[in-house]
């Protein structure tokens, strides 16, 4: 091989970015959310139609407790309107286990879209408790709700959280 021919080879590989340049794979809208742990790590998220739904920071979201009533809420600012997932479980058996969400206002999840006034309520989903100790509430959650006024049907997906 003559040197032109070197060159000419070593100076198409410098052109070519791709040689130099390892660029990254976008994430998927899944890979976007928080991993599903139990170590108490201040993280929610979920999919909403498909789309990461991700709170900023642990003040974004938490969770309430009072004798056998869980409250998990969450939002998020996107495109200039605030948006809140709501979950409410009453009559909760202090254990790891799987409860059905409904319309029913004792085992509810809504989505609340504002200020358009958008208001999603449950008709069916779940919410399973993986972890319930001094250390950790964690579990992950799924459901589909519908709204009157908007009339649309939002779906919520690989939810999880760790508080």
């Amino acid at each position: 091989m003559n040197r032109s021919t070197l060159f000419f080879l070593l100076l198409a590989l410098c052109a070519c970015e791709d040689f130099f340049v390892k660029r990254e794979k976008p994430k998927t809208e899944l890979e976007k959310l928080p991993p599903a742990t139990q170590e108490g790590k201040d993280t929610f998220g979920c999919l909403v139609n498909g789309k990461a739904w991700v709170p900023k920071s642990f003040m974004d979201a938490g969770p309430d407790f009072w004798r056998d009533w869980i409250y998990i809420r969450a939002g998020v600012a996107v495109d200039g309107q605030i948006q809140i997932i709501r979950i409410e479980i009453f009559d909760i058996d202090q254990g790891l286990k799987t409860y059905e969400l409904s319309a029913e206002p004792e085992r509810c999840a809504e989505f609340y879209n504002r200020p358009n006034s958008c208001e999603y309520k449950t008709i069916s989903g779940k919410l399973t408790v993986t972890s319930l100790n001094a250390k950790s509430f964690s579990g992950t959650f799924e459901f589909t709700a519908i709204s009157s006024i908007c009339k649309d049907t939002l779906r919520v997906t690989h939810g999880r959280f760790d508080f």
